[in-house]
């Protein structure tokens, strides 16, 4: 009984020294330059995400963006995009919350990317 009460524990300390450094591994994964090109029938374009630790557990999120929409088969004039978003983490579950839209922003650092809904942003810096 005592040897099955040893076990449980080492286990349950396993898991959480597991699972409290796989979320340090995000929270320090998150800062950094992100990138993504849009390639489609409806536009071309380049969307930069640069996100800055403000203090825990808020987050600064510059959006850069330009595009290009296509009608008719010609590219339109390039129009531009800036936005600052703020966002919180959230520990439990691993994810950034854009506060004005509500966009959810999760993190993949073994493949080296982010994703804003479905969208995959490639980390550069």
């Amino acid at each position: 009984m005592k040897m099955k009460k040893i076990t449980m524990m080492g286990m349950g300390l396993l898991c959480g020294v597991f699972f409290g450094c796989n979320s340090r591994t995000i929270s320090d994964f998150i800062p950094g330059t992100y990138v993504r090109t849009v390639i489609n029938e409806f536009s071309v374009g380049r969307d930069t995400l640069v996100i800055m630790a403000v203090s825990k557990p808020t987050y600064s999120i510059i959006h850069k963006g330009s595009y290009r929409q296509i009608k008719q088969g010609k590219l339109l004039p390039e129009k531009s995009i800036l936005e600052n978003w703020l966002a919180t983490y959230d520990q439990s579950t691993g994810v950034l919350i854009e506060r004005k839209k509500g966009k959810i922003i999760s993190f993949n650092p073994s493949e080296n990317i982010l994703l804003v809904g479905s969208s995959p942003y490639k980390k550069i810096r």
